[in-house]
C-alpha cells in the first residue's frame, strides 16, 4: 500500500492526492466493515475445529452476512449521494465502493487461510494481490499517459484490481476446499460471537484511521494528503505485528481449545521475539530520517516528519505490547478486547477532534499516540489478569 501512496504521491497535486487517498482510506475500511466479525470466527473455527464441514459452513454464514452488509452499505450509499452530490468525487467514491463486495471477499478467503496456518497465502490475498495489480495500473497509467482524468482513472483501477484479485482468490479456495454446501445446511451459530468482534474490528479501525477520515472535516486537501501518507508509512509497524499474527492467532486458538497453556506461552514468546526482530530497526530508520523518507513523496510532504515521529512512537508501544490482542481474542477473551478498543478509540475520538482542530496533521498524530498507547497498556494488564503472563514476554 505504501507503493500505492507513493506514485499516487508523485503522479498527482498534492490536493488531488489527498482526495485520492482519503477515498481509498474509506472503500478499504469499508471492505473490513462489511465482514462484520467474521474474519476471526473464521480463524478460530478453522484452527480449533477437528471437523472439517465445520469451518466451511462457518465461511458460507459469513459470506452471507457479508453480502447483506455490502447490500446495506451501497443502498445507504446511494440516498447519501442524492441527498449530498459533489459531482466528480461523489462518483469517485461510489466507484470505489462498488470495489467492497470484491475485496471484502477476498479478505474473509485472506483469514481463512490464516486459520488454516497457511501464512503465505493469507499474506498475499490480504495484504499484497489487490494493492500489487491496483499499483501495476497506477504506474502504468504514470508513464504512459497523459495526466488529464488520471484522478478518474484511479477509481476504475481500484475496481478493476478487487474484481481480477476475486475471482484469483476464488478459484483458489474453491480448487483448495471446494466448498459447496447450501445456504439450507448453515447452522448460524456465530453471529453473537462474531458482533463481539465486529465492535473490536470497528474500534481498532477506529484507532488506525480515524485520523485520516476526520481530516476531511477539518483539514484542507493538501494536509488529508500529508497526514494520508505518514499514517501509512507508520503504519508499516502495524503490518509488521499482523504479519506475525498470520503465525500466532491459530496457534492461539488451537492451544487454547486444548487447555495447553505452555504452548500458549512458548507461542507468545516466539511472536514477541519476531515483533522485535523486525519492528525496531525500521523504527529506527523512519524515526532518524524521516524528512528523507517523506521527502521520496515531494518536497510538500516533508512538513509531517515530526507528526511521523510522534506516530511511529505510538506504534512502537502497541508492537512491543505483543500479539496479547490476538491472544486475548482467540482464547475466548473478545469481551475484555473489546472493552480495550473502546478506550483506546474513545481516546482517539476524543483528542483527534480536539487536537486537529487546533494543530492538524501534529494534533492528529498525538491522538494516535496516546490511543496507542492507551491499547498497549490495556492489553498488557488484562493479558496478565486473564493468563497470568506479560504480553511483552521475550523469554
Amino acid at each position: 500500500m505504501l507503493l500505492v501512496n507513493f506514485f499516487i504521491a508523485k503522479s498527482l497535486p498534492m490536493d488531488k492526492a489527498g482526495d485520492v487517498l482519503y477515498y481509498l482510506t474509506l472503500a478499504v475500511v469499508f471492505s473490513t466493515v462489511v465482514l462484520m466479525g467474521y474474519p476471526n470466527v473464521l480463524i478460530r473455527e478453522v484452527a480449533s475445529s477437528h471437523d472439517v464441514e465445520k469451518p466451511r459452513l462457518v465461511f458460507l454464514e459469513s459470506l452471507c452476512v457479508m453480502s447483506l452488509a455490502v447490500l446495506s452499505l451501497v443502498s445507504f450509499s446511494l440516498v447519501l449521494f442524492s441527498f449530498y452530490d459533489e459531482g466528480f468525487l461523489s462518483d469517485f467514491l461510489f466507484l470505489m465502493l462498488l470495489g467492497v463486495p470484491f475485496y471484502s471477499f477476498v479478505l474473509l478467503v485472506s483469514y481463512y487461510f490464516r486459520g488454516a496456518g497457511l501464512s503465505l497465502n493469507a499474506a498475499l490475498f490480504q495484504n499484497v494481490l489487490v494493492q500489487f495489480v491496483f499499483l501495476v495500473f497506477v504506474v502504468l497509467d504514470f508513464f504512459c499517459l497523459e495526466a488529464n482524468f488520471r484522478v478518474g482513472r484511479y477509481s476504475a483501477y481500484f475496481l478493476f484490481s478487487c474484481i481480477v484479485v476475486f475471482f484469483v482468490s476464488a478459484f483458489v479456495f474453491n480448487n483448495r476446499y471446494g466448498i459447496s454446501p447450501t445456504v439450507g445446511a448453515i447452522r448460524w451459530g456465530n453471529f453473537s460471537s462474531a458482533i463481539n468482534f465486529w465492535l473490536v474490528q470497528i474500534m481498532q479501525l477506529t484507532v488506525a484511521w480515524f485520523s485520516v477520515v476526520a481530516s476531511g472535516f477539518f483539514l484542507n486537501s493538501s494536509d488529508v494528503a500529508e497526514l494520508s501518507v505518514i499514517v501509512r508509512i507508520a503504519s508499516i509497524v502495524n503490518f509488521i505485528v499482523i504479519t506475525v499474527g498470520f503465525v500466532t492467532a491459530p496457534r492461539f486458538a488451537r492451544f487454547s481449545n486444548d487447555s495447553n497453556t505452555a504452548s500458549l506461552f512458548k507461542t507468545l514468546v516466539f511472536g514477541n521475539r519476531l515483533i522485535w526482530a523486525a519492528v525496531f530497526p525500521y523504527f529506527m530508520l523512519v524515526f532518524i530520517f524521516a524528512e528523507e523518507v517523506l521527502l521520496l513523496f515531494g518536497e510538500g510532504y516533508v512538513s509531517g516528519a515530526a507528526g511521523l515521529r510522534i506516530m511511529l512512537v505510538g506504534q512502537l508501544c502497541l508492537a512491543l505490547a505483543g500479539p496479547g490482542g490476538y491472544l486475548l481474542m482467540m482464547g475466548g477473551g473478545e469481551r475484555v478486547m473489546k472493552t480495550i478498543t473502546f478506550f483506546s478509540a474513545l481516546t482517539m475520538v476524543v483528542f483527534c477532534l480536539v487536537l486537529m482542530q487546533f494543530y492538524g496533521v501534529l494534533g492528529a498524530a498525538c491522538a494516535v499516540f496516546l490511543s496507542m498507547l492507551v491499547n498497549a497498556l490495556l492489553s498488557v494488564f488484562w493479558v496478565k489478569r486473564e493468563f497470568g503472563v506479560y504480553s511483552f514476554s521475550v523469554y
